[in-house]
């Protein structure tokens, strides 16, 4: 991800000025690290400041606008699971933030 992708398609959202910083080579906190991963994660949020989904990833109970807070992947059935992997597969293939 470069400066000028999150300049252009990244909406003002949580972890937007924490990615900034990491890109500029200036250090973070632990909280900021991780709004800025999501950030990245989220394409910018390119589509909406909304709860990801995606209860599967590490940093899930502490993503900016998770809706549970924490959802563990254990209470998710199969086709719920499904769901999300072929959500995050979507939005991976159509970010424009993550292509070099």
């Amino acid at each position: 991800m470069k400066i000028k992708d999150v300049l252009a398609y990244g909406v003002t959202a949580q972890g937007r000025n924490e990615l900034m910083r990491f890109l500029k080579g200036k250090k973070l906190t632990r909280k900021d690290a991780i709004k800025a991963k999501c950030y990245e994660c989220n394409n910018g949020y390119a589509d909406g400041k909304r709860d990801c989904r995606m209860p599967a990833c590490p940093l899930y109970g502490f993503m900016p606008y998770n809706s549970d807070k924490y959802v563990h992947d254990s209470n998710l059935t199969g086709e719920q699971k499904e769901a999300r992997v072929a959500h995050m597969k979507r939005i991976r293939s159509t970010s424009t933030i993550n292509r070099r």
